[in-house]
């Protein structure tokens, strides 16, 4: 069996930002040269992770590289992927989306010329706010003109990226207006965008300042409603996209197809015929495992595509799910289109609480 994809995790930042919980800790000079070790010193560990679960390596068709502050990484990336390419043989041929995460004020023009020179076709750019005055409030490193830089530059490259963007953000007296922050990032061309919820624990220093679950669920179909209006097609709770430009990465996980990871916290999945492996890489170098059973990997991927504009088939469901179904289609919360269920926006804000009724 062919594993298609993989995820490498970059885990060095160079500032901690305090709502953060992904895996990462601060950059300095020798940051890159002690990952690049970690990395190739689990290549074997990865290929004996395939071998033992008959699976092969050759044919990649997306990567995408996250963190952490990929950017920070810069030529670095090529050096390791080089190594990763001959490893295990890879046909950079079949690679169709090679994706890199990219923050303001952390990169090099001439890098990402380079990796763009080596095959990344597509870049996703941490914005979060553009708003001037609730930007100090986000607790980024660079500054609000560093935004408008980086977006202006990979704009002239005129190559495909995406922008991160988030609601739930602090406030203080002045009302943030969504709609003038999405038309205002909009005239940079971006063909995709990722949509995140501020998650914070009882120590975020703002946590006074921090919206209700009302007024951010409010935001939240704003976004929707206006990314519409902007030429944007919401295909999943968090991502929206001009057409042709969805994320194939993506799609990867919530069709429920194999995946490789690496680095530290990075996790994979390899999705035999009755059962699953996901795995995930620790901090030392090894890595933990869990065995999914074929019921698991069913609910799974019913929850995964009830996150997307795919939907789910109604007929994997019983009769008395389906009352709950139908009931939610009365509500506004989704739509029965060509024997499948799809949630919509409304149906977006509750999807949890809604699929629990169902599932």
């Amino acid at each position: 069996m062919e594993v298609k994809s993989a995820y490498i995790h970059y885990p060095h930042c160079k500032h901690l930002c305090n709502y953060c919980d992904f895996y990462k800790h601060l950059y300095d000079e020798q940051s890159n040269l002690v990952y690049l070790d970690y990395l190739i010193n689990s290549l074997e560990k990865q290929k004996k992770i395939l071998n033992e679960n008959k699976f092969s390596l050759k044919n990649l068709e997306t990567i995408y590289i996250g963190g952490g502050t990929p950017s920070l990484w810069g030529k670095e990336i090529i050096r390791f992927l080089k190594k990763f390419n001959e490893y295990f043989d890879l046909d950079k041929s079949s690679l169709k989306e090679f994706s890199v995460e990219v923050d303001p004020a952390t990169y090099k023009e001439e890098e990402i010329l380079e990796l763009i020179n080596y095959g990344v076709n597509r870049f996703s750019i941490g914005v979060q706010c553009f708003d001037e005055k609730i930007f100090p409030l986000v607790d980024r490193s660079h500054d609000f003109s560093e935004i408008k830089k980086t977006l202006e530059f990979f704009q002239k490259l005129q190559v495909n990226f995406s922008v991160d963007f988030m609601i739930g953000l602090p406030e203080k007296e002045y009302k943030r207006d969504i709609e003038k922050e999405l038309i205002a990032i909009n005239k940079y061309n971006p063909k995709h965008m990722s949509l995140y919820i501020l998650s914070v624990g009882e120590s975020y220093p703002l946590i006074d300042k921090i919206p209700g679950e009302s007024v951010v669920g409010e935001e939240y179909l704003k976004v929707s409603e206006v990314m519409a209006k902007l030429g944007f097609n919401q295909y999943e709770v968090s991502n929206y996209s001009k057409a042709g430009f969805e994320s194939q990465h993506n799609w990867k996980y919530w069709n429920q197809e194999s995946y490789i990871a690496l680095g530290p916290s990075g996790s994979g999945l390899l999705v035999g015929k009755k059962k699953g492996l996901r795995y995930k890489w620790l901090p030392n170098g090894e890595y933990r495992k869990e065995e999914l059973n074929s019921n698991q990997l069913y609910l799974e991927k019913l929850y995964t595509l009830a996150r997307t504009r795919r939907g789910i088939s109604y007929e994997d469901f019983s009769s008395s799910a389906l009352k709950e179904l139908h009931d939610f289609e009365r509500q506004s919360y989704g739509v029965f289109e060509n024997d499948r269920f799809v949630f919509t926006s409304k149906g977006f804000v509750i999807l949890d609480t809604l699929i629990k009724k169902v599932l």
